[in-house]
């Protein structure tokens, strides 16, 4: 297992070979209680680098569950709805942002609408990817927390 920008690679042995899968959850974690499908981002297959990397749609559907759930209590997320009460307001990997880059569209995780500054409806963007070339996701360390902390009691629940 290596750890690369918050995220853990486990080479897995299968009959016939080794997968190599990505996880936010450390094997102290992982040890104890398994990794399944929502706690897997995905595999890399013959390299590394996001060419190689095969992405795990339940993986993502689930953390896009989780931050729209906990992204309108986030720092934060109030004074961007009383700055506008109507409309998007945007959850942003923030990868390319602590390069100092712009944000790409495969950084955007999705959009909550706002109407009369609260959260209405959230939708998840399609073209969002777990690895770029400016690395594994990265969300705001608050809401990264409680996306960690709902992986984990699925994780556990799951396997009770």
């Amino acid at each position: 297992m290596t750890n690369s920008d918050e995220f853990y690679i486990y080479s897995i042995n299968v009959e016939g070979g080794t997968r190599r899968l990505a996880s936010p959850l450390p094997s102290e974690f992982t040890n104890q209680h398994g990794l399944c499908n929502e706690a897997t981002a995905g595999e890399f297959i013959d390299g590394d680098g996001p060419e190689h990397f095969t992405p795990n749609p339940e993986f993502v559907r689930f953390m896009q569950w989780a931050l729209a759930k906990h992204a309108p209590a986030a720092p934060g997320f109030q004074s961007q709805a009383e700055k506008q009460p109507d409309g998007p307001t945007y959850i942003v990997d923030i990868r390319s942002i602590m390069q100092g880059k712009e944000p790409q569209q495969e950084d955007l995780i999705g959009v909550i609408m706002l109407e009369g500054g609260q959260p209405k409806e959230f939708k998840g963007s399609a073209g969002y990817k777990v690895l770029t070339e400016n690395g594994f996701m990265r969300i705001e360390p608050w809401l990264h927390q409680k996306y960690l902390q709902e992986l984990q009691e699925f994780v556990i629940n799951k396997k009770a």
